[in-house]
């Protein structure tokens, strides 16, 4: 990771390599994610080292640090599209914190969806915690490195795919793809932080759609209908 982003820097990028295209745009992030301690309190972050080496409770706290979560607009995004489809089917990837999976649970509640039903994916038994589990709207499907495609091909059809688990280009290239031949007309793919690879515009190119954007200064959240 490190020689490749050094390489970058130092040397004039040939744009015409697809490689450099599908990952330079997360270079520095997972540079950044996953060489580094998080901090959510910037009156932790200035305490001497040696404080911060002491405190255990601080380091399990930072598992999930908050910039994973959906922020507000997108979460409000969510809401009103369960609202509008009224989704029987509802796919997320990438559960974090839970604030996307607590939405759209909400949401069944709020608009009395009671045939609606949440598959939520992650690499994390973890993160379906009790809250989650004892809705019976939710059910999780954990998965590992690379086998996405297993769990997504016992759904058969999709109304609603929101997208917010590893941000590589190779990944959200293969989720897009394989939710979409699942997804109804009339249904929609929403993905989180579309900045983060190319992957998002080349899917849209690749299927001949238009996409719309969904922005603020932090976050652009990607919304594709079928």
């Amino acid at each position: 990771m490190w020689r490749v982003f050094r390489k970058k820097v130092d040397q004039t990028v040939d744009w015409s390599d697809q490689l450099i295209w599908e990952r330079s745009p997360v270079q520095l992030h997972d540079f950044v994610v996953y060489n580094s301690i998080f901090f959510e309190d910037p009156a932790i972050l200035v305490k001497k080292k040696s404080e911060l080496l002491q405190n255990e409770k601080l380091a399990d706290s930072t598992f999930y640090p908050l910039f994973f979560d959906s922020n507000p607009k997108t979460l409000k995004l969510l809401d009103l599209l369960i609202a509008e489809i009224k989704p029987e089917c509802v796919v997320e990837t990438g559960v974090a914190n839970g604030t996307s999976t607590r939405t759209i649970l909400s949401a069944f509640k709020n608009y009395n969806l009671k045939n609606s039903q949440l598959f939520s994916f992650d690499v994390d038994v973890r993160v379906a915690t009790k809250e989650f589990l004892d809705n019976s709207q939710f059910s999780f499907v954990l998965v590992g490195d690379r086998n996405f495609q297993q769990g997504i091909e016992q759904i058969e059809q999709i109304d609603i795919f929101y997208h917010d688990s590893d941000h590589s280009y190779e990944n959200q290239m293969l989720e897009y793809t394989l939710a979409w031949e699942r997804i109804r007309t009339g249904g929609a793919l929403v993905s989180d932080d579309v900045n983060w690879s190319n992957a998002f515009l080349d899917f849209c190119k690749k299927v001949g759609k238009a996409p719309y954007i969904l922005a603020d200064t932090e976050k652009f959240c990607g919304v594709l209908y079928k």
